[in-house]
């Protein structure tokens, strides 16, 4: 029997919604021709939805916004509700647009090509959420290629081309989504977010790193720089170690711009080095290419409207919670002969848990992998942000119960306030809108100071600096905002690039490729978005007598993206072990728990014993399930926040 010739595009995203997954492989699974099965990827993700960019030899692919949304909304009719309604609730107002960029590397993990590896630009919309993979979607992929020899490293150029295209396409005057159902979207350039090097980079504002750390003041220099003592500028400069935001001078967009065009015209008429001093003493290095250079382009997305990323300012490598568990555990080294092995090796014979819904730490090796000594290369852990947030709990947990002599109090107390801190931002994740940011500044400020008392100034990076600026960001943009989500979606990429386009790895036609493959998982994980937002329980149901009542009960259940499974612990608003995951007759869900009670409270750990009564918890919201805990004995639980 002869192969199908022709695939529905539906067909098409299904079987190419792994991102490893060849198109000859996906044509292979679904009994099709590899031509057949090109041609749905053409109807799926057609030419018109870019535009290629000549830069020198290689061709850039810039997605067109209105385009890919079609697309999309075309194949995902419950995505095209949720924008209608969108649109529908903010009036004649456009909803707000967000990009963001970062780099990723295909390859081995252990042995990355950089040959693959690649700048991606994201987008998504504001008011549909940020904190979700699905909802973030590829318009760039650069090449390491590209990126070194056309952009010097620089992606202001990219970025400059996706504005004046997104004005081609009219997203502010609105532009019309034809699909099911067909309505009008309003879209604005509102905000960048990314890590802040990779901002300063693509501002030119990073040429003078070792004198200005930030663009966004005028009178904040690197800690023990000569310009922070001199005598003409005692009372306005200050270093990063200053927490003072009313000191620090901000630059206003005018002001920089006015900078900008005073170097354009300065370029070739002043000398070469009094030409490079000037850039030296501002941070702003001239670039005729760059976004600060072009007036249309930053009127449209000024620097103020470029965010810093907490996610790279504190969980990534370098980071300040990075930093801190690697600096702990090198004093727990010094202070009580217990190196990183050691910690991990609690972590391996003891059966701590973990919550159900945290992925890949089920075992006891996995989570001493965690703690291994190849995780600490330099002065900062090395790993995943997901597993930096999972270790902040545990960490001074395990140094409180080795420090039986309090020598790490000055460190702990430095550690406590880093927690408190991260604890502040987990809360303002899960709300739906952020007002103010006044008591996370002032835990930032709080731990600041701890952190100079533990450790001096030895360890202060820039990002200590700009988390202050982040938390007045994001208390702006009035919501909280990170990279997590594009941090997931990298994979999209690393599947793609490492298992499918090795022959074009040098070619003119990379980015095309690489974006069209991206585009092609997008379809898939829209809809596993939107069925997972409305499924409310998993696994199969079962039924258990309580009482007089018989409870529907189920392995795991979920609400308002919050997940619980039959023995996790909860902390809040009562302490106690799921029992049963349970849905009532309107199927929400609740909880069936067996209560604790505390029985001994230490700094970073509670002690709680099994009272044998059960309760039940309706309002799942409130439910604060701990972050790690340890069966002692039976009825005996210790468990960590």
């Amino acid at each position: 029997m002869g192969k199908r010739a022709r695939v529905l595009p539906r067909a098409a995203a299904h079987a190419l919604r792994r991102a490893g997954t060849s198109v000859t492989h996906a044509a292979e699974s679904s009994g099709v021709s590899r031509r057949a099965m090109r041609c749905a990827v053409k109807r799926l993700v057609p030419d018109d939805t870019f535009r290629l960019v000549p830069l020198g030899e290689d061709r850039l692919a810039i997605g067109s916004v209105p385009r890919i949304l079609t697309q999309l909304c075309e194949a995902v009719p419950r995505l095209a509700e949720a924008l209608s309604c969108a649109q529908a609730a903010a009036g004649a107002q456009p909803l707000s647009l967000v990009l963001s960029f970062d780099e990723a590397t295909a390859g081995n993990v252990l042995a990355p090509d950089p040959q693959k590896k690649s700048c991606i630009v994201y987008a998504a919309i504001k008011e549909l959420g940020t904190q979700t993979a699905a909802l973030w979607w590829p318009v760039c992929v650069v090449g390491a290629d590209t990126m070194k020899n056309q952009l010097h490293g620089n992606l202001g150029p990219v970025l400059r081309h996706f504005v004046r295209f997104a004005v081609t396409d009219n997203i502010k005057q609105g532009f019309f989504i034809q699909c099911r159902q067909s309505f009008f979207l309003r879209l604005v350039l509102a905000g960048v977010i990314a890590d802040g090097e990779a901002l300063r980079q693509a501002l030119n504002c990073k040429g003078a790193s070792g004198l200005k750390p930030c663009h966004l003041c005028k009178n904040v220099v690197m800690k023990k720089h000569a310009l922070a003592s001199a005598q003409c500028m005692l009372g306005y400069t200050c270093d990063i170690c200053s927490t003072d935001m009313q000191s620090w001078d901000a630059v206003t967009d005018q002001e920089l711009f006015q900078f900008c065009d005073l170097q354009r015209a300065r370029q070739g008429v002043v000398s070469a080095s009094l030409f490079a001093e000037e850039e030296t003493l501002s941070g702003i290095v001239y670039s005729p290419e760059g976004i600060l250079q072009d007036a249309f382009a930053r009127r449209l997305l000024p620097p103020s409207k470029w965010m810093f990323d907490f996610l790279h300012i504190y969980y990534t490598a370098g980071g300040c919670a990075a930093l801190e568990i690697s600096a702990i555990l090198r004093a727990a080294e010094t202070c009580l002969q217990q190196g990183p092995e050691d910690f991990a090796s609690l972590l391996r014979e003891l059966p701590w848990q973990v919550p159900g819904h945290v992925l890949g730490l089920q075992g006891p090796a996995a989570r001493a992998r965690l703690l291994h000594s190849s995780r600490f290369p330099d002065k900062s852990y090395k790993g995943k942000a997901a597993h930096v947030m999972q270790l902040l709990p545990i960490i001074p947990c395990l140094c409180e119960l080795l420090d039986e002599e309090n020598k790490l109090q000055q460190y702990l107390s430095s550690f406590e306030a880093l927690l408190e801190t991260h604890r502040e931002l987990r809360r303002l994740a899960r709300q739906g809108g952020i007002m103010e940011t006044s008591r996370l500044q002032d835990l930032q400020r709080r731990h600041q100071a701890l952190f100079l008392a533990a450790y001096q100034d030895d360890l202060l990076k820039p990002k200590h600096h700009w988390r202050h600026h982040a938390a007045q960001q994001i208390a702006a943009w009035g919501a909280y905002i990170d990279t997590s989500a594009c941090e997931a979606k990298h994979q999209v990429y690393k599947g793609a690039a490492n298992k499918n386009m090795d022959v074009l790895v040098s070619s003119p036609d990379w980015s095309k490729a690489v974006l069209t493959r991206m585009l092609c998982t997008c379809f898939e994980q829209l809809e596993t978005h939107f069925d997972n937002r409305a499924r409310t329980s998993s696994g199969q149901e079962r039924q258990f007598a309580w009482g007089q009542q018989t409870l529907r009960t189920f392995s795991q259940v979920q609400w308002q993206g919050l997940h619980w499974k039959k023995g996790d612990f909860q902390l809040a608003p009562f302490p106690g072990m799921v029992l049963h995951c349970c849905l009532n007759s309107g199927d929400k869900p609740f909880l069936l728990l067996e209560e604790y009670q505390l029985e001994e409270k230490q700094r970073f750990s509670g002690l709680f014993r099994a009272t044998r009564r059960m309760r039940t918890l309706q309002d799942l919201p409130s439910s604060h399930l701990a972050s790690w805990w340890l069966v002692e004995e039976a009825g005996l639980v210790r468990a960590v926040r």
